[in-house]
């Protein structure tokens, strides 16, 4: 893997061993940056599921001004990403799960500092049941009632993402504290 084109043009990127991260093509980032090519020169991107930052730092070589990764929420103790992650995924949407705090306690806990997500899965809405979309997915049995959606849009901003991302670190490790074991 490497950047195909601008200022580091020819470096190697290096990715995880294994089947947990599965980079961008060479002939499908030069597409994407194909058509978005007149849009780059002082951009800032949003690279979601930056396994191995392969699309933020292409677009850094090619002049955008800044690339803002999101993993930094798996930097949380216990917390997991459902489904499939990187192209095969939503660009829209993160579902997460936060073992040891049920998700509607932490879904109200963020609301009140003006974050609004979602509980469950998109088939379970109005289902008081766990979502059998998790199950299917195979999400472990101490996630199944701890997962929230998180959405995104193109004008989702990095302060918006920064002061989520905050607000979980402080509120996820409290909120451990209260949960009945």
């Amino acid at each position: 893997m490497r950047i195909i084109s601008g200022k580091a043009r020819g470096t190697k990127l290096y990715t995880l061993e294994g089947k947990n991260t599965r980079p961008t093509l060479d002939r499908v980032k030069e597409s994407i940056f194909n058509i978005i090519q007149n849009e780059i020169e002082g951009a800032k991107i949003l690279d979601l599921f930056a396994g191995s930052g392969g699309i933020g730092i292409e677009a850094i070589s090619r002049g955008a001004r800044k690339a803002y990764f999101v993993e930094k929420v798996l930097e949380l103790e216990n917390v997991k990403i459902n489904g499939l992650t990187g192209k095969d995924s939503a660009p829209h949407v993160v579902s997460l799960s936060v073992r040891g705090v049920r998700s509607e306690v932490l879904l109200h806990a963020l609301e009140e500092k003006g974050i609004y997500v979602s509980s469950g899965s998109a088939c379970a809405s109005n289902h008081p049941a766990i979502s059998g979309v998790l199950k299917g997915i195979g999400a472990n049995v101490e996630y199944l009632d701890a997962t929230l959606r998180f959405s995104f849009s193109e004008f989702t901003t990095k302060e918006e993402i920064d002061y989520t991302l905050e607000t979980l670190y402080n509120c996820v490790p409290m909120l451990r504290k209260y949960t009945r074991h």
